[in-house]
Formats: C-alpha cells, sequence, structure tokens
C-alpha cells in the first residue's frame, strides 16, 4: 500500500495540471486558391503550456500568443490592420490539425456584416536551432536609392502600411555642454564649441501620425556608419484615433541586445543643405511587448 501511496504522489502534478506539451512547432498551410501557396508558423509551448510564436501573413512577421488547455486544444489571435483578425486554432492530436482563420468586420451597428473563411493545416514538433525559417522564408530586399525618401517598415500591428514616403525629415547639431535642458539642438560654430551629437528628425506630412528620432554622436573623422549600439536614442511612433504603437530604445539597452547588433546607420551622401541617411535593418522595440519595428530605406534630411 505505501508503494501506491508514492506513484499517486509522483503523478500528482500531471494529475493537477495535465500533460505538457513543452518544445517548439512548425505549421503549414497550403493555400489553393492564391498567393502564397504555403504559408508557414513556427511557436514555442513552454512548461506552463502557454504559447507563442510568429507567422507571415502578406509579407509581414506578425506574433502571436495563447494557452494550450488540458485536452490539447489552443487558439492565438493575431490583430492586424483594417477590418481583418487572424486567428490559430489547433489541437494536439494524432493528427495534429490546425486551422488559419480570417474572419473580415465591416460596418457598426445595423449595417455590421462579419464574414470569415480558413485554410487547414498540421503542425508537428521540431528542434529549437530550426525554428528560423519563417522570418528567413523570404530574403530581405535591398532597398535602392530612387533620390527620394522612401522607407520600408515592418512589425506585427502595422496601421499605415509598409511603405512610408510621405515625410520629411531634418537633422539638427548639438554641444551636449552647451544645449540647456529643454532647449533645442543648434549647430554651434566655432572650432572650440564644436558639436558633438546630432538629431534626426522624421515626420509625416499628414498630422503627424508616424515620427521616428534618431540621437546619435556625431560623426568624427570621417565617420559615416554607426551600429544602433553606438546610438543614444532611437524612437518610432505611430498614432491614428484610438490606435497607438511606441517603440523606444537606449543606450544600455542598445548595447545589451543581441537583436540590434545588425542595424545601421548610415551617411551616404552629404551636401551643405542635406544629408542622405541609409538604414539599414533597424529593429526598436515596442513598449510593454516583445515586439521589434524594423526599418529599411532613406532619409533625405535638411541642415
Amino acid at each position: 500500500m505505501r508503494k501506491v501511496i508514492v506513484l499517486l504522489i509522483l503523478f500528482l502534478p500531471n494529475l493537477a495540471f495535465g500533460q505538457s506539451y513543452e518544445g517548439s512547432y512548425r505549421a503549414v498551410f497550403f493555400n489553393l486558391f492564391s498567393e502564397p501557396k504555403m504559408i508557414v508558423a513556427e511557436f514555442e509551448v513552454r512548461a506552463d503550456n502557454s504559447l507563442n510564436g510568429k507567422i507571415k501573413i502578406d509579407d509581414l512577421l506578425k506574433t502571436f500568443s495563447g494557452l494550450v488547455d488540458k485536452k490539447g486544444k489552443f487558439e492565438a489571435v493575431i490583430e492586424q490592420a483594417g477590418n481583418y483578425t487572424y486567428k490559430l486554432k489547433g489541437k494536439f492530436d494524432k493528427d495534429n490539425k490546425i486551422s488559419l482563420i480570417q474572419r473580415n468586420q465591416a460596418g457598426s451597428g445595423l449595417n455590421k456584416s462579419v464574414s470569415e473563411n480558413g485554410i487547414e493545416g498540421k503542425f508537428s514538433r521540431i528542434a529549437a536551432a530550426e525554428t528560423n525559417s519563417v522570418s528567413q522564408s523570404q530574403p530581405k530586399v535591398e532597398l535602392t536609392d530612387t533620390g527620394e525618401n522612401r522607407l520600408k517598415i515592418e512589425h506585427s500591428n502595422l496601421l499605415y502600411g509598409t511603405n512610408w514616403t510621405d515625410f520629411t525629415a531634418t537633422v539638427k547639431f548639438g554641444n551636449t555642454a552647451k544645449t540647456p535642458i529643454g532647449g533645442e539642438s543648434k549647430r554651434i560654430t566655432g572650432t572650440d564649441e564644436a558639436s558633438d551629437y546630432f538629431v534626426l528628425l522624421v515626420n509625416s506630412k499628414t498630422d503627424n501620425r508616424q515620427t521616428l528620432r534618431i540621437n546619435s554622436p556625431l560623426y568624427i573623422d570621417g565617420k559615416k556608419i554607426w551600429r544602433q549600439s553606438e546610438l543614444r536614442v532611437i524612437s518610432y511612433r505611430e498614432g491614428g484615433g484610438a490606435q497607438r504603437n511606441t517603440f523606444l530604445a537606449s543606450g544600455e539597452t542598445l548595447c545589451a541586445d543581441s537583436r540590434y547588433a545588425d542595424g545601421k546607420l548610415e551617411i551616404v551622401k552629404e551636401t551643405d543643405a542635406q544629408i542622405v541617411f541609409k538604414l539599414t535593418n533597424f529593429k526598436i522595440k515596442r513598449l510593454s511587448k516583445e515586439d521589434f519595428v524594423t526599418l529599411d530605406g532613406f532619409i533625405y534630411a535638411d541642415k
């Protein structure tokens, strides 16, 4: 009888909390009627059965989260700008089936209409080292300089699309010791009081609904390229109605987080009136969320 009691105690955690599905997984959906023909999602289930993952839809990398219940069922919602919401529904069993459902809501009140359609797929366990195919499934395209402002933007909840061209930009110079607190940065003339930093300001022409700010040490001895870890403060904001997206990073975070390692700010051309900056794989973390905005492209900034 004592052995039986000991065995019951050993199995109590599983009896109390249900089966654990801890591990890394990949789901594949085949779309027969439109592009892309194949959609891939990857997700991780932790020891507490919480679920987090990523999926690429319409060339945008999106994140999702959910919880696996005691019967192995799970559901995760992926929000998207506009009227569309995506949902993943699946179950751990011998078939491991999963559905990607698109829900479209238009209008409100009596004029409200809702439609849903979905595609089916299956998921399977993979090694943690393999969990990069979603973000790498489509290589990043190198943007060319067209002589105009142009930024490509990627994150999970875009409010204004992937291409940002309707903006103006200025670059302001300042001296740390000479700029008063809260004061505006200005170029300091004279060799004894040379500028030691610059601030790049980018604003949408329409109601400043998108803004980008980069605070950087000034280039010295012909320096034209900065890694993100060298920058002081960077921020990107989107605002539209009740919706807001805010991304921010500063010195210590930029140095400590390896996800900024490949980001780069570069001066590709400079005249007496203007500086042309290039951003490459430029990442900024969303406040309070494990989500990043990535910017690539060219900024024509007036001095």
